[in-house]
C-alpha cells in the first residue's frame, strides 16, 4: 500500500488523474481517493490537520499500514534559494518544526537523484526571511529534542552526530552568521511535513516515509493561482511515481517475517508488563520486526531487557511509557 498525503485538492488533483484514483467514503471528514495499492488523503493546511489526517487514516482497519507499505507527502514549498527554479523537485532529508523546535529524520536508504533539502514546517505561511533565532534555538537549547527516525534523543546526546551535517561552529563555539545565512538558502518551507512525520512515526518506520516538495515561490508573498499549483505537481508526479513504485515493490517483496509463536508470546508478555496502549503495541511490533531484519533475532535481547528493567508489571501507563521509551532507545 502507498498512502499519499497532500494539503490541498489542487495538489492532489494531478496525482488523482495520474493514478486514476476514485473517490471513496470520507475518513473523519477527510477526502479520500483510492485505487489499490494507492490511497490519497487530503489533510487540509497546517501540521495539526496533517497529523489528524494521518492518524485518522492509519488507525482505520481498512487502511492500517503494514511493514511493506510506504507513506508519501507531496506538496508545494517556498525557498530563499534563487538557484532553485520554480518547479524544482526536492526530497526532504530532515524536517524541523518551527513551533516545537523538534527535528525529524526520514531514513534515506534508497538511492535517488533528487535534490535533497531540509524542510522547515511553519504554523503560518512564510514570507520574507526565516526566523534564524528559532533555528539556532532548535539546535542549542537543552530542552529541545531531535527525533532520529522515531526515537527522541536529547540535544546533548546527538551533539556532533546528527547536527554535524547541519551546523558549523566557529572557534568560539557559536554558529557562524555567514554559514547560517548560506544554510538558510538550502531550506524549503511548508506547513505540514512535521505533523505528518510526527503522526506517521506511530505506524511506520523512518525508511517507509518520503517527503517531496515542489518549489512554488521564493517566500516573497506571491499569490499562487490554482492553475500554477496544478502545473507544478503535474510536471513532477511522473518522476515521483517512477521512483516510489519500485521501492514499494521491493518492500513488499521483503514483507515481514511472521513472528514465531515464541516471539508472539514474548511480545504479549512485554505489552502486558509495560501496560502498553494499542498504538504502542503496534510500535513495539514494528520496532522489533525492524530489529529482527537487521539482527536475525530479538528474543534474547528483549528477554535481557525485561530481566534488567522490569521486575514486575508496571503500576500504571505512565510508568510503562517511561520504560517503553527506554526500550525503543535500546533497540534502535
Amino acid at each position: 500500500m502507498i498512502t499519499i498525503f497532500t494539503a490541498l485538492y489542487c495538489e492532489a488533483e494531478p496525482i488523482i488523474q495520474y493514478f486514476d484514483l476514485k473517490r471513496q467514503d470520507d475518513i473523519n471528514g477527510f477526502q479520500l481517493f483510492s485505487r489499490d495499492p494507492i490511497h490519497l488523503l487530503i489533510t487540509g493546511v497546517g501540521s495539526i490537520n496533517a497529523a489528524i489526517g494521518v492518524t485518522s487514516l492509519c488507525s482505520s482497519s481498512l487502511y492500517a499500514p503494514d511493514f511493506g507499505d510506504i507513506i508519501v507527502n507531496i506538496g508545494i514549498c517556498g525557498t530563499k534559494n534563487l538557484s532553485l527554479g520554480k518547479g524544482s523537485l526536492l526530497l526532504g532529508k530532515k524536517i524541523i518544526d518551527l513551533s516545537t523546535y523538534r527535528a525529524y529524520y526520514p531514513d534515506m536508504i534508497f538511492e535517488h537523484e533528487f535534490t535533497e533539502s531540509t524542510i522547515l514546517t511553519s504554523p503560518v505561511p512564510v514570507t520574507g526571511s526565516v526566523n534564524n533565532s528559532a533555528i539556532v534555538h532548535s539546535l542549542h537549547t537543552e530542552h529541545s529534542s531531535i527525533y532520529a527516525g522515531s526515537t527522541e534523543i536529547s540535544m546533548t546526546e546527538c551533539a556532533g552526530l546528527r547536527t554535524q551535517s547541519f551546523i558549523h561552529k566557529d572557534n568560539t563555539n557559536t554558529i557562524s552568521n555567514e554559514w547560517l545565512s548560506d544554510a538558510i538558502n538550502l531550506f524549503a518551507t511548508d506547513m505540514e511535513a512535521s505533523g505528518i512525520f510526527h503522526a506517521a512515526k506511530l505506524f511506520y518506520q523512518p525508511h517507509q516515509m518520503f517527503f517531496f516538495k515542489v518549489v512554488s515561490d521564493y517566500q516573497d508573498g506571491e499569490k499562487l493561482r490554482k492553475q500554477d499549483v496544478l502545473s507544478l505537481i503535474s510536471d513532477n508526479i511522473g518522476q515521483i511515481a517512477k521512483w516510489i513504485l519500485p521501492i514499494h515493490d521491493e518492500l513488499q517483496s521483503r514483507k515481514p517475517m511472521v513472528f514465531s509463536e515464541q516471539e508472539k508470546a514474548l511480545l504479549n508478555r512485554t505489552a502486558e508488563s509495560l501496560r502498553l496502549t494499542v498504538s504502542m503495541q503496534f510500535q513495539l511490533k514494528g520496532l522489533l520486526h525492524y530489529y529482527k531484519i537487521k539482527n536475525g533475532d530479538f528474543t534474547r535481547d528483549l528477554e535481557q531487557f525485561l530481566k534488567e528493567n522490569i521486575k514486575q508489571t508496571c503500576k500504571n501507563k505512565n510508568e510503562g511509557k517511561k520504560y517503553f521509551e527506554k526500550l525503543r532507545k535500546s533497540f534502535l
